[in-house]
């Protein structure tokens, strides 16, 4: 059994970057990373306007973790130097919170697609979208 952590760049983009305060419907980007000697999966979560590429996000995610990594040519893939830690894949994401419904569907060009298998049930154990409808289309 793996601990599970969602974190989401938005109220950081929302509030900090963009000034506008966090909308009740956004959309974006995701990667799935998992940590093998903790045991940890992470759903990490980027704004339409934060994060281009996928490989964006995992710049982003791998360096405020000290884990060196670098950005191929075209800078649209980011490989990492540590075997201790996987991008398992990455999608799409929508949340609008008003209707209470999030979805996670689709695929990474840099890194595939992610593993939608008990993602749904891990999702739902979260306190942040408890009462959600959660719909998890991978693959």
């Amino acid at each position: 059994m793996m601990n599970f952590i969602l974190l989401d760049y938005s109220g950081h983009y929302f509030d900090e970057v963009a000034g506008t305060g966090l909308p009740r419907k956004r959309e974006g980007k995701f990667i799935q990373v998992r940590h093998h000697p903790s045991a940890t999966e992470y759903l990490v979560l980027s704004p339409r306007g934060l994060s281009a590429y996928h490989a964006n996000i995992a710049e982003r995610f791998f360096s405020s973790r000290g884990v060196k990594g670098a950005f191929n040519r075209k800078r649209d893939h980011y490989g990492l130097s540590s075997s201790e830690w996987e991008i398992v894949g990455g999608g799409m994401w929508e949340v609008d919170e008003g209707a209470m419904d999030v979805r996670f569907f689709g695929r990474s060009q840099a890194y595939g697609a992610f593993d939608p298998e008990g993602l749904g049930r891990r999702l739902r154990g979260l306190p942040v979208y408890s009462g959600y409808s959660i719909a998890v289309d991978g693959r």
